[in-house]
């Protein structure tokens, strides 16, 4: 019937399968696709049991031509063995900024500082890995669909696992989540899936606390989503759902991940060390660094001075050159989650038209937009033919065929439809006489954004359309003008999430509804929990006495007063500043139709039916034009070329999702073999 597969946790990659990662493939190249280093370049793991203070700059030794003190004999040859992965090191991360709240589920958490962070430290049923996949974590045994009518998955927790101050991870963590989350409301990101944990009836624990069953009192399709940046109960009941976990450095930080926190120089670096009481497979690496690194100049410099292993840039012509002339360093180049799209203010003449929308569309030829601003460090970057889905994700259909390439006659006519006409000098004007001008707010700081505008510019003024750039800062701009509907135009980013559920918030307002008063929520805080110890009869000739189970049912606070729906036109976006894009409607769009297959998409669990109401949802949207999608941003992945199963993922978390599995290798040492004369001076 289509139903979501069941999911089941598989483990992390082993040790002994590194050792054929990231070697020299027959073609000359890496196996991650960089360019395969020359055999005689190393890179020395740190060694030592300290925390480190950064990573040391790495030890490059090169493998002689011929003995050393003097020219070989021609009989005396030098070898030197395959790669091997050596267990142990430190990775020196560059960042532009530390945590200082590491719940993720948070306002002031739902940041990329915290993503990559939480990725290894709070456990999660399942992560995005690179294309869109779901990699199971290893703190899950299983989780499972395992009933439809009603929706139930189950969770079965490994009976090992254990917080790094040696409390079990147990139901009573997702049931503080859960209710945190009901409670929040506001005070919740709006990138989380607030709606989904809305569903839940029920939460089952048995096989003490190892066993979670989830009951939902209407289906919904992404539960993969939930339960994500599970943080522990104990702290959020002690020191509350933000207050546990703010600062640059919380003093009750504990870890359920592969690492754990173990030093924080506050606006300089963190550092992540193996968590000693966690019972998965064994990280390769002793520790990570994140270090606070600012512009491409620096991370350059750390690149090549070896004071920095990994990067996350931007494509920086420069940079490339460096990389390029370097045995060193690798890249990998990768579309970012960031989706440019060109907004239109469905509030504010003239584009509340749909014809001038249609014609600014039909004009703008996005392939020449995407040549112009990154086709030069990613030439096969694809054109973005869905808002809901990442590019590539499975299921999803690509649209927007009316508008590739230019089609400056039909927007001409379309202008003419909407009362404008052409004068002498090529200039639509109005009826009155007015002229066609438009203004186009841009976010500075964006070299991306202002090569899309100056190119837009010129486009639009080919069918005489006059565009003004107005440039703010994104602080400005993403917390201010867009919520508040002060532009016409807007180029902007927007963070996409790998479940389209999670962006039907740009299209749809409100949203999430929001409580009326905002509070620091903990379980204890909730209205008491119903809990239910039901009595089972063992069956006819069982010596076993079933386990007892605890179901937890949602707070006994009114749905209403918990979910008051928020006013319309609130003018606030109060995310964007964290996340750095708007994180809701900031389009005035309102479409009934849309809002209806988002509401069928949520409920419906057969894969193939969810995925083509987001995609005839995307089609309307296409139809109605509250935006025109330009593609998404190409990051570069930088690295030293000893490094390997680094690999980027399409999250804030990037390639941190998998470092418990990052690994450096080095060469055997250099032997001699054959006649050991030399022709140099003898020391006799």
């Amino acid at each position: 019937m289509g139903l979501r597969p069941l999911r089941l946790a598989s483990g992390l990659v082993a040790l002994a399968g590194l050792a054929a990662v990231g070697l020299t493939a027959p073609n000359g190249r890496s196996a991650h696709g960089g360019v395969a280093a020359a055999p005689t370049t190393t890179r020395a793991p740190a060694k030592g049991g300290g925390v480190p203070t950064g990573s040391s700059g790495p030890t490059r030794s090169f493998a002689p031509s011929g003995t050393s003190g003097g020219a070989a004999s021609s009989a005396a040859t030098t070898t030197t063995g395959p790669p091997r992965i050596e267990s142990g090191g430190t990775v020196t991360v560059a960042v532009t900024r530390l945590p200082d709240q590491f719940n993720p589920n948070t306002p002031a958490g739902a940041t990329g500082a915290t993503a990559m962070v939480a990725a290894q430290i709070w456990p999660s049923p399942f992560v995005i890995g690179p294309n869109e996949s779901e990699v199971p974590q290893t703190v899950f045994d299983a989780a499972e669909l395992v009933d439809v009518n009603p929706e139930k998955v189950v969770y079965t927790i490994n009976p090992k696992a254990v917080w790094s101050d040696g409390v079990p991870i147990t139901a009573a963590d997702f049931v503080a989540e859960w209710h945190a989350q009901l409670a929040q409301g506001a005070a919740l990101p709006a990138t989380d899936p607030d709606h989904g944990y809305r569903d839940i009836s029920a939460i089952t624990a048995s096989a003490n606390g190892r066993v979670v069953t989830v009951t939902f009192s209407k289906p919904y399709a992404q539960w993969e989503a939930l339960f994500s940046g599970l943080v522990p109960a104990h702290l959020v009941d002690r020191y509350g759902w933000s207050g546990a976990f703010a600062g640059a450095d919380p003093p009750h930080l504990v870890s359920g991940g592969p690492f754990a926190v173990t030093k924080v120089i506050p606006g300089r670096e963190l550092v992540l060390s193996r968590n000693p009481r966690w019972w998965g497979p064994r990280p390769v690496l002793d520790h990570i660094v994140l270090k606070v690194v600012r512009g491409s100049a620096a991370i350059l410099a750390g690149l090549e001075d070896g004071t920095i292993d990994v990067a996350v840039v931007p494509p920086n012509r420069r940079l490339n050159e460096a990389i390029w002339a370097s045995t060193d360093l690798r890249e990998q180049i990768s579309a970012s989650p960031r989706l440019w799209q060109l907004d239109f203010n469905l509030a504010t003449a003239p584009v509340d038209a749909i014809a001038v929308r249609e014609a600014i569309a039909k004009a703008v030829n996005r392939a020449e937009l995407v040549a112009d601003s990154v086709g030069w460090a990613a030439p096969n970057q694809a054109l973005s033919g869905n808002r809901l889905y990442l590019g590539g994700a499975p299921g999803s259909a690509g649209g927007g065929g009316a508008y590739v390439g230019v089609h400056d006659p039909e927007a001409i006519e379309l202008l003419a439809s909407a009362g404008y006409h052409l004068d002498a000098a090529g200039i639509e004007r109005a009826a009155n006489g007015t002229p066609l001008a438009l203004r186009l707010a841009v976010p500075t700081g964006s070299q991306v954004a202002s090569q899309l505008a100056a190119v837009l510019q010129a486009q639009l003024l080919d069918v005489g359309i006059r565009v003004v750039i107005v440039r703010y800062a994104p602080s400005a701009l993403y917390g201010l003008v867009l919520p508040r509907g002060g532009y016409q135009l807007a180029l902007v980013p927007y963070v996409l999430s790998a479940y389209p559920a999670e962006n039907t918030r740009f299209f749809a307002n409100p949203v999430s509804p929001y409580p009326v008063v905002p509070f620091e929520a903990t379980t204890s805080a909730l209205a008491p929990a119903v809990h239910v110890t039901p009595t089972t009869t063992p069956a006819p000739g069982s010596t076993t006495t079933p386990p007892s189970t605890t179901t937890t049912l949602p707070p006994t606070q009114p749905a209403e007063l918990r979910f008051p729906a928020r006013p319309p036109g609130s003018g606030t976006d109060p995310d964007a500043l964290a996340v750095g894009s708007p994180t809701t409607d900031v389009l005035g769009y309102e479409d009934p139709a849309v809002t209806t297959l988002f509401t069928e998409a949520s409920e419906q669990l057969n894969v193939i039916a969810m995925q083509n109401l987001y995609n005839q949802a995307d089609t309307q949207l296409w139809l109605d034009l509250p935006t025109l999608p330009l593609f998404q941003a190409p990051e570069e992945l930088v690295s030293t070329d000893a490094l390997v199963n680094l690999h980027e993922s399409p999250t804030l978390a990037g390639p941190m999702y998998n470092a418990q599995q990052w690994a450096l290798r080095v060469l055997a040492p250099a032997t001699t073999s054959g006649t050991s004369g030399t022709s140099g001076t003898s020391g006799g």
